[in-house]
């Protein structure tokens, strides 16, 4: 049984970000900037002097300047969360697991033509949000979940641009690194809670077709937000409605009613921390299965119990 180690959320933008300090003599003009770029005027010589980034280094704000991104965490006016507003995205991480509040609020803010700007206004914006619930054996057979520990109220340790819950179940962490285009999740599962887990055939399940999941809540707005599977014959919708909706471990695409993309899950991978992430032979595709019960919208993420 594998580690669960993966990645979560990313924006529809992607790239890695580096902007070289400016010279002394340099003095920047904002009005110029581009996402990937800042512009200075040389005061030496009176020219102008562009430094162009590989990845994004500005967003755009409701006022239609551009502004630097800051991914460094920071506590909100009511203490409740550590969020991430001056970017391409806006997150929230809760400050206190079990407080019966979302875990995580993840948004992008859609574009508004300056015409109908009104900074009196919050901006329109895509939105998920999740909790983790429990931890446990899916039996992909019988479609019957079987938990075996519920997530606990834990308080976050925080550095700068990274978030993580430690035992929010015993020996599992869960962490949180944002990044410039970019929110990563990483479920941590440890070799003592490796060790101490039950086999699924003792719980009355099908041994050969499990899977360790993780399973979480969410809630997505506006409610007409579309979520589609990406398969090599194009994309696939996916009625959340249903009992069992979705199961693969397919790039997942969330599109609004324009047909934008504001936001997708990338293919995911569970690998032993020992082993290196582009160790391709040691890595297991996980798997997503997208489930609503009683009225909630469940997304239960893992692996096979069966894989070695």
């Amino acid at each position: 049984m594998k580690n669960l180690l993966h990645s979560f959320l990313l924006l529809a933008l992607m790239g890695p970000a580096f902007a070289q300090a400016p010279d002394s003599v340099l003095r920047e003009l904002p009005d110029q900037r581009a996402y990937n770029s800042k512009t200075y005027l040389n005061t030496s010589d009176n020219t102008l002097v562009s430094r162009v980034s590989a990845g994004y280094i500005h967003y755009l704000a409701g006022d239609g300047r551009f502004k630097d991104i800051d991914t460094k965490l920071k506590l909100d006016k009511s203490g409740a969360y550590y969020v991430i507003d001056s970017g391409l995205y806006n997150v929230a991480f809760a400050a206190a697991i079990g407080a019966g509040n979302w875990d995580v609020a993840y948004e992008v803010p859609r574009p508004v033509h300056p015409k109908f700007y009104d900074p009196g206004k919050p901006a329109p914006v895509t939105r998920i949000r999740w909790k983790v619930l429990s931890y446990g054996y899916f039996d992909q057979s019988r479609h019957r979940y079987q938990i075996i520990d519920y997530a606990k109220a834990v308080a976050p340790a925080v550095s700068r641009n990274s978030i993580s819950y430690p035992q929010i179940f015993n020996g599992m962490e869960v962490r949180y690194l944002c990044q410039n285009t970019s929110v990563k999740e990483e479920i941590v599962l440890s070799q003592l809670a490796r060790n101490v887990l039950p086999d699924p055939s003792k719980l009355g399940l099908s041994r050969n077709n499990s899977y360790l999941i993780v399973a979480m809540e969410y809630l997505l707005t506006p409610n007409n937000t579309k979520v589609l599977a990406k398969r090599s014959t194009g994309k696939i919708p996916i009625d959340l409605n249903k009992s069992l909706a979705f199961n693969g471990d397919e790039p997942t695409d969330f599109e609004d009613e324009h047909g934008t993309v504001p936001f997708f899950f990338q293919k995911d991978y569970a690998h032993a921390t020992a082993d290196s992430v582009t160790d391709f032979a040691n890595r297991t595709p996980v798997q997503r299965i997208f489930y609503s019960l009683g009225g909630k919208y469940l997304l239960l993420v893992g692996v096979p119990w069966s894989q070695p």
